[in-house]
């Protein structure tokens, strides 16, 4: 008894690859804004004892985490307080990779409330 040669499976394609749904937003915005152009080799902290800069940001983000409170229990929280608050807590991290994960979130807040206003 013969068996029948096995089938040869056709090559898989792969799936193509999603775009990115801020691109065209963040496009957009260097195009209005004029904006996108980081000078390279700037350290994140700069200043002469960039520690002492990061304490500072952390009262910043104490400050405006106590504002935003107020503001939120008088029903008037805006995202201008909150992204205050964000953008100090991020600059308040101790580690480099910790702010530039936080400034990241930051970034990603700014796109969504971009996005938001211009489908209105």
């Amino acid at each position: 008894m013969t068996t029948a040669p096995a089938k040869k499976a056709a090559p898989r394609k792969t799936p193509a690859r999603k775009a990115d749904p801020y691109e065209p937003i963040l496009a957009d915005l260097k195009a209005r804004l004029g904006f996108g152009h980081v000078q390279p080799g700037l350290p994140l902290r700069g200043g002469v004892n960039p520690e002492k800069g990061r304490e500072h940001f952390q009262q910043r983000n104490e400050h405006w985490r106590s504002f935003n409170e107020g503001r939120e229990d008088s029903g008037r929280l805006g995202h201008d307080g909150v992204l205050l608050e964000d953008l100090y807590f991020a600059l308040s991290m101790r580690t480099d990779d910790d702010a530039m994960h936080a400034l990241l979130n930051v970034a990603a807040r700014i796109v969504e409330i971009a996005k938001h206003r211009a489908d209105r």
